[in-house]
């Protein structure tokens, strides 16, 4: 779960179905004044991992089992870009944007791997 830079919406997502069977799992957008739901980003075929703010607030990063890593309006629920990121959930730590939202980074065991987020397009990989 991450909170929105300004501190109003708090994004989070349910964990694995505990049959480990494939469950899509929203996105839900929390208002942190009332507490009730705000929003809803929809996408991943499974459980979402992670999510993370961009320094604007205007987009989310979120990571998932489906072995996806998705870039969300939070103005639209738009789901702008969808990229694989990696072959195996359990070995994936957490997702990133650089400070201008340009870049994500996606750290997966020893490995962090760098994408444009334009373009979904791997720019760089660093291993132990």
């Amino acid at each position: 779960m991450d909170l929105s830079p300004e501190g109003k919406i708090l994004a989070g997502s349910g964990c694995r179905d505990r049959n480990f069977e494939e469950t899509p799992t929203p996105i839900i957008l929390l208002d942190t004044d009332s507490g009730q739901e705000v929003g809803r980003l929809e996408g991943h075929a499974n459980s979402v991992n992670t999510v993370k703010y961009s320094s604007d607030g205007r987009f989310i990063v979120s990571e998932s089992a489906d072995i996806t890593t998705r870039i969300l309006s939070t103005c639209t629920g738009e789901m702008l870009r969808s990229f694989r990121s990696h072959t195996d959930y359990l070995t994936y730590l957490c997702v990133a944007f650089s400070p201008t939202s340009k870049v994500v980074a996606v750290s997966l065991g020893k490995r962090l791997n760098f994408y444009d987020a334009e373009s979904g397009d791997e720019i760089m990989n660093a291993r132990d």
